[in-house]
């Protein structure tokens, strides 16, 4: 085999390599235009995301696909109180904090789109949302978490 074709089959190969690797956004049909919109509204968007208080409040934009599963990770020194609410763009937004996992591995819920609980434990604390499974259609946006905690 020549050099000349050894060189087009690497070529060859490498092109549909690269091809068959796109990015899975691309392959679900989203468009640049729709990464550049959701980059530019700053949402979070890992499965597993830390809510972080300053002088006892928390806020967070998240950016949330259908079907799919948010947690909000906090941590606290002492019991206390914590009070919040999940707001959307959309009013019809199917979407409620489902549980708290508690540090001694215990849960409670599910809750609404609103959440006022007793922390009984020092440590760290999951907050899980979702979609309500029984009520409503799967749901994608973004949505926002306003929190507030106490003693």
């Amino acid at each position: 085999m020549s050099y000349q074709n050894y060189f087009s089959l690497i070529t060859a190969f490498l092109l549909l390599w690269a091809g068959a690797c796109k990015d899975g956004a691309a392959r679900r049909g989203a468009t640049h235009e729709d990464d550049t919109f959701r980059k530019d509204l700053r949402a979070e968007k890992g499965d597993t995301l830390d809510l972080v208080f300053e002088n006892g409040k928390a806020h967070i934009s998240i950016f949330k696909e259908e079907r799919q599963k948010k947690y909000l990770r906090f941590t606290t020194a002492t019991p206390g109180t914590l009070t919040a609410e999940i707001t959307a763009g959309d009013s019809g937004a199917n979407l409620r904090f489902g549980q708290i996992l508690m540090p001694d591995g215990t849960a409670d819920g599910p809750f609404g789109k609103t959440i006022e609980y007793h922390l009984p434990h020092a440590g760290t604390y999951l907050l899980w949302i979702g979609e309500n499974q029984m009520a409503g259609d799967p749901w994608e946006g973004v949505f926002e978490v306003n929190a507030v905690s106490g003693k």
